[in-house]
Formats: structure tokens, sequence, C-alpha cells
């Protein structure tokens, strides 16, 4: 029978690997503060995140990372020291070195196969960063980054431009049926509020007149409707600015 100290002590370190206690406490702190959930949160579960939370989960990690490089290493080295003893083994039995190694160093695969079974499969458990995701009205939105930090930021980031899109929305909606003096819900009813001011705009300034800049930065005057200023020097068309929220203005625009 086989005795090989170095196997021994590369099963412990299995076993090391495997039960990392680090990493059961950044298991433990992804769930208990929602970062990682099997199903995509709600926007006020994603309120609840603090960037303590995402700053504590991306300490964990690196020192989960360090440790597992560290078994990672003494592992392989390990390995090696397993497939020297192996080797001697069946050298001190008297088999020849040619039968059991080839001449690229490699061993033959009936031995080769023996000895990946006694050192087994190495047990991979790399804590990789899984995406924050939320749903916010009925879509599923995922966050980017490189570390936990900026995976927090960027889900809580696009969940506060859904919202302020949102607010924003419905005070456009408000405005428009107060310009329109409905009650209709069809947003199509924002452009057909934002093309009543504009054309009640440029009503307001037919036959007046209004200060224009050339080309070349000279100030002059134009009489809204006339192809040209009143020096002659720039042709202008009557041009509107503006928003809906905030109103809207009509200036002379040369060409």
């Amino acid at each position: 029978m086989l005795e090989m100290k170095s196997l021994e002590e590369l099963n412990k370190v299995r076993s090391e690997i495997i039960s990392l206690s680090v990493r059961r406490e950044y298991r433990e702190h992804l769930e208990n503060t929602r970062l990682v959930s099997e199903r995509p949160l709600t926007a006020e579960k994603l309120d609840k995140i603090t960037a303590a939370d995402a700053v504590e989960a991306d300490r964990l990690r690196k020192e989960v990372i360090a440790q597992e490089d560290r078994l990672s290493r003494e592992f392989r080295t390990l390995a090696e020291a397993v497939k020297s003893e192996f080797a001697n083994a069946f050298l001190d039995l008297g088999v020849p070195r040619r039968q059991i190694f080839k001449a690229n160093g490699e061993m033959y695969a009936k031995y080769l196969n023996v000895y990946q079974d006694l050192i087994g499969v190495y047990p991979h458990r790399r804590s990789h960063i899984k995406l924050v995701s939320f749903i916010y009205r009925n879509e599923t939105y995922r966050s980017a980054g490189s570390c936990w930090v900026e995976h927090l930021a960027s889900a809580q980031g696009e969940l506060a431009r859904l919202r302020s899109s949102d607010e924003r929305h419905i005070r456009l909606m408000n405005k428009a049926r107060e310009v329109l003096g409905t009650d209709s819900n069809d947003p199509a009813i924002i452009k057909l509020a934002e093309d009543f001011l504009k054309a009640k705009a440029l009503e307001e300034v037919e036959d007046t007149t209004i200060d224009v800049t050339h080309a070349d930065g000279d100030d002059c005057e134009w009489d809204v409707g006339d192809r040209r200023c009143r020096c002659g020097h720039n042709r202008y068309y009557a041009e509107t600015e503006g928003s809906l929220l905030g109103g809207y203005y009509v200036y002379g625009q040369w060409h």
C-alpha cells in the first residue's frame, strides 16, 4: 500500500478550500444585504442597500480571493509532490522509469489516470461578482461594473434615472392636458401641445420687429416675415426654441 505524506497534506488543503470560513461570511453578507438574490430586486429593496454594504462585500471578496489563491498554490505544489512520491513508489518496486514516463517527461496514461484519481479534481470556488438586477415597471434591469461598489452604483443610478424619467413624463402629461384642455391619457398629446405652443409663439411675433445678430456678429433688427434684416445684410427665418414645461420663444436665424 502506498503511503504518501504529501497526499495527506493535499487532502487537508482540499478540505480547507471547500470549507473556507471567510467565503461563508462573504456569501452570508451578500444574501443579508440582498446584493445577491435569486430573483430581481424590487426598487424598494434596491433602495435599502447602502454603499457601505458594497464596500464590505468588496473587502470580503478580496480576502476570499487572497486565501483561495494561497491555497491553490499550496494544492498545486502538493500535487507535484504526490506525483513524485507516486512515481518513486513504482521505481522502488523495480518498475523501469521508461515504463512510467514518456520521453517528454509525461506519465503514461495508465499511471497518469491513477495519479489523477489520487489527487482528485481541484475544488474551484472562485468568488465571482454577479449582476445586481432589479425590476421597474415590469422590466428587468442589470448592473455593470468590475466590483460590488460599481455594480451597486450602476443599478441605483439606473433606478434614479428611470424614476426621474417617469416624473418628467407625468409633468409633461399634466402640462399637455392643461394646454389642450383635455383629460386624455394618450402620450401623443405631449407632441400636440408642443406643436400648439410653438405655433402660438410664432403667431405672437408676427408683424413685429425683433433684435437679431448677423453672421459676422453685428447686431441688427428684423421685421418678422420679411426675407432680410433691415440693413439687408442677411436673410432670416423665424426659429423656435424652448420646451413644453419651460415655454417657447422665437428668434431670427440667419441663413
